[in-house]
Order: C-alpha cells, then structure tokens, then sequence
C-alpha cells in the first residue's frame, strides 16, 4: 500500500476532523484503486463511517472500478453486503442519495 496515497498518513488529518466532531466521511474523486481507496482505509483505521459515492469516483477503466469498489467494501470493517452506513466501514452509494444534516 502507497501510505502517500492516504491522507491521513503524517497528517493532522485525523485531529482536524474530530476537533469538529466529524465521524462521517464522504470520500470522491480520482482514483477509486488509489487515493480513494488508501484514503477510505485510513479513515476506517481513525474509526470514521465512509460513504463512497460511485457516481463521482471512478479509474481508468471500467474493470479497475468495480475492483476498485469491490475491495473498499472488503477493507477494514468489511461491508461486502454495502449495509448503509455501517459504523467504520465503507458504503457505497450515489450523489442523489446523499443528504447532509
């Protein structure tokens, strides 16, 4: 694993976010087999729920995404059946399903 490619690893991440109370983390971009990935494990590592919206990640090809997609829901706290913010693990789901309160 690339540690440069979490954004947690020799951060203050970490401490900026529960300074703020945060526990939810809604992680997108580019890539869904690196930065997102490596990024969505370190979150879990620090005890944050991770919502991955499919819509707004993705990777160089079709296969490398649905791989990409299928290890983070099989990283950390597992959640191969993508249970909906399941404490400490990753959901997957899509930009309209996502609300903020």
């Amino acid at each position: 694993m690339s540690m440069a490619q979490d954004r947690f690893f020799k951060t203050d991440l970490d401490k900026a976010l529960k300074a703020k109370g945060i526990k939810t983390l809604i992680i997108a971009g580019w890539k869904i087999s690196g930065s997102v990935t490596y990024t969505s494990v370190g979150a879990m590592a620090h005890d944050y729920t991770v919502v991955i919206p499919m819509d707004a990640t993705s990777a160089g090809s079709d296969f490398e995404t649905m791989i990409g997609f299928y290890n983070v829901l099989n990283s950390g706290n597992a959640n191969l059946a993508n249970q909906p913010l399941k404490a400490g693990s990753v959901t997957l789901s899509r930009t309209d399903m996502i609300s903020f309160q």
